[in-house]
């Protein structure tokens, strides 16, 4: 998720205000963060 944070940053959105469950600003395809989160990795 921090690459998810950084690219957002990057594309140049306030990062403090932006949450990872916001449906109108992130689709997650295939999960949601918690599946494509570190737990995921392993």
């Amino acid at each position: 998720m921090v690459d998810v944070i950084e690219f957002l940053r990057r594309a140049g959105l306030d990062i403090a205000t932006i949450s990872l469950y916001d449906e109108e600003l992130i689709e997650w395809r295939g999960g949601s963060p918690e599946v494509w989160g570190p737990r995921a990795a392993g």
